[in-house]
């Protein structure tokens, strides 16, 4: 599902470009490592990035009750908890309860999951810019982009394997950022 929304849109754009190209290359393992990239990086920002919130709201994904990359992580990899869920269904515009989400996916560690996902995608990205011949430009925007979640590497570091919870391949089938009313995390369609 989420392949289809942003990678799905890199792919649109992609593919109208080479209707006009001499240069047919498959460039779809690329623009769904990117369209992954990109979607767990703006959940995170979401929740985490000072910026984000100085340029949107504080953690507008709460708000809206979305399952974003990091609330879902949380809830698979700490099943006996039903907090996140119930904040989510508040789609609470309560500053204070939203902090104590915050602390608690950080203190679960699916912020440090979360980044370590970044990372495993960003280095993905750049073999295949690579595979592909290389692209300084594209290269760079992906360097720029993981700026914001490198910056807080200094947190915990809890391993994939440690961690439990979502793999990339389940955050796709789920439809990250789907609502809580629409409950895809737990393996309901909507």
């Amino acid at each position: 599902m989420v392949l289809q929304k942003t990678g799905g849109l890199f792919g649109l754009a992609v593919g109208l470009m080479q209707l006009f190209s001499e240069w047919k290359h498959d460039l779809k393992p690329l623009l769904d490592t990117l369209g992954l990239f990109f979607q767990i990086r703006d959940d995170y920002a979401n929740l985490y990035s000072k910026e984000y919130t100085a340029n949107k709201s504080f953690c507008e994904d709460l708000t809206e009750g979305k399952f974003s990359f990091p609330t879902i992580h949380a809830i698979w990899s700490h099943p006996e908890s039903t907090q996140v869920q119930n904040i989510l269904r508040q789609r609470t515009e309560n500053v204070d309860i939203k902090r104590y989400c915050v602390d608690y996916l950080e203190k679960v560690g699916s912020f440090a999951y979360t980044r370590q996902t970044l990372m495993d995608l960003e280095v993905e990205a750049y073999r295949l810019i690579s595979e592909l011949g290389g692209n300084p430009e594209l290269e760079a925007l992906v360097e720029h982009l993981s700026r914001m979640y490198k910056e807080h590497e200094g947190g915990s570091s809890q391993s994939k394997e440690s961690g439990g919870g979502v793999s990339v391949r389940h955050y796709k089938e789920s439809g990250g950022g789907a609502s809580a009313g629409c409950s895809r995390a737990q393996g309901q369609s909507c």
